[in-house]
Order: structure tokens, then sequence, then C-alpha cells
């Protein structure tokens, strides 16, 4: 009745009738989402197996993924309205438009038909030099130094929005939530592993490839040991968050209203030998992985979201200070512990005479940086064109070759410019801020909206001093993480409100 067009058409309208009635049912539509969930869950999982996903194919073939999932899930809930129910809040609403934004921007970027005025000067340099070789067609000129470049940072900010909602839909479901957070865990776990087989073997691979760099360093199957370091960093705060719920909710199932010494008793032997000390293999294994990379900026804003950690789930179960003062410095104390027996690179790189080295090569990045930015403030030099424009402002202070500014804010600001750059903050921003309320309202799964801003706050910490938001798989599992705790910030009776 609503498709006259199709339903008249003979095989299909059997197709769609049998589509239809299979949508019609509660269990149809969840049975959708699950296979939905199934496809996106497989591609985070394998998104750090081929290098971390940073090379154009692969980083191309996780965007094609995750947006032809949202594209999919898109089509059906515009079908079937009662696919979810989700409050339409401003935030998610604003977050959006400043996205789409974003995106038009870039477009503009590399659209040769801005004025000629806006073209960086090296297009009309181009020009004139092509004129001279005899060439009759002109240069088209951009903003962006690198058209290339900047579409392929486009495709990888699409699949890292696309992955935002699709976690954000489908884990809507607090069990999916669930599953999800263990699929993220389990994943950390898996390439953990692989990275302790290589480091026993003392195989300096990364897969089949041999190591260039940090060959005395665990990396796992990317090369780069921050890039690494960021993402056992999101797998053991995951890790962390997980065992505190459960073994709270253990407690509380043991122990009931009474604490008598039976009680006591039958928790550590039935549930503390059995239940949470395999647990906490979890977070010490992911923890002992972020020591054997030797990243110093991977353990220093690993170790800022732990304290996020601590202080939203204190906030969130209203636990009380001498507690919370009794968890954070036991877990420091650990901490402690399993540097000093197996942490020797790590300490030794934390070491100030170290640091104060490596230092000032940085800092004239940076520096170099903010005079590119100053040169042209309000219309960048194009997304993912750090590494062209770069090059027109390095001098003899830079010791190496720079690709990327290892700072993710100076770097945004110098491809987009100050204006496109702060909307995509503020986007970010919107969701966090959401989590924020989460964090206060919600109680039985608080702990969502939690872990959401504990890795927001070690991604902001690293991305001052490196760049881990550009590994797709690191994006990726981050964006996952926001988008799941975005889903189960909303209150009980917000939900209802919108069913």
């Amino acid at each position: 009745k609503r498709y006259p067009l199709f339903t008249n058409m003979t095989p299909f309208s059997s197709l769609i009738a049998q589509t239809q009635r299979a949508f019609a049912t509660r269990h149809g539509r969840k049975q959708f989402l699950n296979m939905l969930f199934l496809a996106f869950a497989f591609m985070l999982v394998l998104a750090p197996l081929p290098l971390g996903s940073n090379r154009m194919w692969s980083a191309s073939l996780l965007a094609l993924w995750t947006n032809v999932l949202l594209l999919v899930f898109l089509a059906v809930w515009v079908w079937q309205k009662q696919l979810v129910q989700t409050p339409m809040h401003g935030s998610l609403i604003a977050a959006t438009l400043l996205l789409a934004l974003v995106v038009i921007w870039v477009l503009v970027q590399i659209s040769s038909w801005t004025p000629a005025a806006w073209h960086h000067p090296l297009w009309q340099e181009a020009e004139r030099v092509l004129q001279q070789q005899g060439f009759r067609e002109a240069a088209s000129g951009a903003i962006a130094l690198d058209s290339g470049a900047a579409i392929e940072h486009l495709v990888r900010l699409l699949g890292y929005a696309a992955a935002f909602w699709l976690a954000y839909f489908l884990a809507l479901d607090r069990d999916r939530a669930n599953i999800l957070l263990g699929i993220i865990i389990a994943s950390g776990m898996i390439y953990a592993a692989y990275g302790f087989v290589m480091e026993a073997m003392n195989a300096n691979l990364v897969l089949w490839y041999p190591k260039r760099a940090y060959i005395d360093n665990m990396t796992s199957t990317f090369f780069n040991r921050n890039s690494y370091a960021a993402y056992a960093g999101l797998g053991l705060l995951s890790a962390t968050a997980f065992v505190f719920q459960r073994w709270r909710q253990v407690w509380r199932t043991s122990m009931g209203q009474q604490v008598s010494s039976a009680s006591v008793h039958y928790f550590f032997w039935s549930d503390f030998l059995t239940k949470l000390a395999s647990w906490g293999l979890l977070p010490l294994a992911l923890f002992t992985a972020l020591i054997l990379s030797a990243s110093r900026a991977g353990f220093a804003s690993c170790m800022g979201g732990l304290v996020v950690l601590a202080v939203g789930m204190a906030i969130n179960k209203r636990v009380r200070t001498g507690r919370l003062l009794l968890l954070v410095g036991s877990a420091a104390m650990l901490a402690i512990f399993l540097l000093t027996i197996g942490g020797q690179q790590l300490t030794a790189r934390l070491n100030a005479n170290t640091i104060a080295e490596d230092l000032p090569s940085r800092l004239n990045v940076y520096a170099l940086t903010w005079e590119s930015i100053k040169a042209n403030p309000w219309l960048g030099y194009g997304l993912g064109n750090f590494d062209a424009a770069f090059r027109l402002f390095r001098d003899t202070s830079v010791i190496g070759w720079f690709e990327e500014a290892h700072n993710d804010y100076l770097e945004m600001v110098m491809d987009l410019g100050f204006p496109a750059a702060m909307l995509w903050f503020a986007a970010i921003g919107l969701m966090v801020m959401r989590c924020v309320q989460g964090m206060w309202q919600r109680r039985r799964d608080g702990i969502f909206p939690v872990l959401a801003l504990a890795v927001t706050a070690q991604e902001a910490l690293h991305s001052i001093f490196d760049f881990s938001l550009q590994i797709p798989a690191v994006a990726m599992t981050y964006a996952a993480i926001l988008g799941m705790g975005v889903a189960q910030s909303w209150s009980s009776k917000e939900l209802d409100a919108a069913r």
C-alpha cells in the first residue's frame, strides 16, 4: 500500500512483502541490528591488523566499510522508524551540523572555482612554470596545496564519523553496549598477546616486515610505538572500567546487605580467587604492554586517562573520598612496581636529561607550525596537507623529518584554518559534554560515559605530543567508545520519552 510501484512488480513483490513482515516484528528488527553489530565489531577487531590500517588502501577500506554499514542502517531506519528510538538532543544535532560544515569546507579547499586570491601563491608559480615550458592549459589552483591528500584524509574523517554513529545507534541497547566493550577489550588483548610473542621470540618484525625503528620496543602490529601505546591505552582503560564494574557487582551479590565473617570468607574463596583475580589479569596484561612500548607520551596520557576514570567512577557511584584515595594509591603502587621490574627502557626515556635532549627539536616544530598558521590563519592549507605546507617553513633548527606536527591541535588549525578547526573541536566537545551529563545522571550503566571521558582525556593529552588520532585503528576505536558513551548517557526517563 505504501509503495504500489514496487509491490506490483514480480518477483520483487514477494521479497518486499517478506521484508516488511520481518521488520514489523521486534524480533526481526533485533536480528537486523545484531547482524549490523557483528559486521561493525568485526571491523573494529581487524582494524589494527594491517599496520594499524595506516595505509591508503586499508584506511579507505575501513571508511568504506563503516559508511556502507551506516547507510544501510539509515535506509532501514527511515523506512522503519521503530528500528531504534533515541532522543534527538540538541547537542547531537548541533555536532552533526558542525561536522557537515567542516566537510563542506574541506570540499571548498580542494575546489578550483574558489577566488584566485584564496589560492596559495605556489599555484601561481606552478602556472608560470608550466607556461614557460609551453603548456597551454593553466594549472587549476585551490586553497589546498595537495588536493589528493585532502581527499584521502576527508575519506578517513568520514569513516571515523560513521564509526561514532554506528556505535551510538547500536549501543543504545545496554546488552550490545556491554558486548561492544568486551570486544574492544578482547581486541586489545589479542594484539597485546601478539606483541608478547614477538618480544619473547626477539623477532624484530611487524607482521612480515622488518622493523625500521623502535627495534627494542613492543609495537605489536603498528610500526610506531606511540601509536601502539595509544591503542593499548584504549584497551587498558576499557579493561579497567570493565573490572571495576564486575568487581562491584560481584561484591554486592556476595555480600548482600549484611556483612559477616561468613560472607567475607565466601567472597574471598568463591569469587575473588575465581572471578575477580582472572578479570584483573586483563588490565594487568595491557598495562604491561603499554610499559613495553616505552612510549613516554603514551604512558603519561594513559595515566591521565586512568585518573579521569577513577574520579569519574567515584562521582558516578558516589564513592567516598577515602575509598577513592585508596583505589588511586593502590593503582599507583602497582604501576610503580611494574615499572621497576620491567620498564627500564621507559624509565630511562622518562629521565629529565633524555627529555631535555628531545624537547628542543619538537618545540622548534611547534614554533614553525605556529608561524605557518599566522601566514594563513583563516583558510588553512588543506586537510592532511601538513607535510606539503611545512616544507615551506622548516629551517635548520628542525632535526629529522616531520610528516606530522606531533601536535594534532596545531596541525588541525594549520590544515583547516582557525574557523573550521574550531568547528571540529566544538563538535567533539559537545559529545564530551553529553558524557559529562551522563556521568551525573546514570547509575546502572554510568560506566560507559565515564569510560568515554577517560579515553577522551587520554587522546586529548596524547595529541599534544603526538599524532595517534591520525592512525585509523586508534581513531576508529576511540570513535566507537565515544559513541557508546554518548548512547548510554541518556537517563531512563529520556529513553522512555523517546519511545
